[in-house]
């Protein structure tokens, strides 16, 4: 794409306005989660670091959006014996 492009405003199939400069990692996201949920040999752990850092980064910015932001806290700092019971995001 020229340049130029890359800050257009595009409509999501949710309805939500991006730049375009997002499709790429929006792409990269969708194609990795969903490599793992066809469950045919790839896990998370096969996908790159740079890429599962990325990606949970992505998670908890969302959840806690969501109003989840404190227990995934807990959990993640190990303060909580479980991890907060999630429903799929994607």
């Amino acid at each position: 794409m020229p340049e130029a492009a890359w800050t257009h405003e595009v409509a999501t199939a949710q309805g939500r306005t991006v730049l375009a400069s997002e499709i790429v990692w929006m792409r990269t996201r969708e194609v990795a989660v969903h490599a793992v949920d066809l469950d045919a040999g790839v896990g998370f752990a096969d996908l790159p670091d740079d890429l599962n850092t990325v990606l949970a980064a992505d998670v908890v910015k969302k959840r806690g959006a969501g109003g989840e932001a404190a227990d995934l806290a807990a959990w993640l700092t190990g303060r909580a014996a479980k991890p907060p019971l999630l429903g799929p995001w994607l």
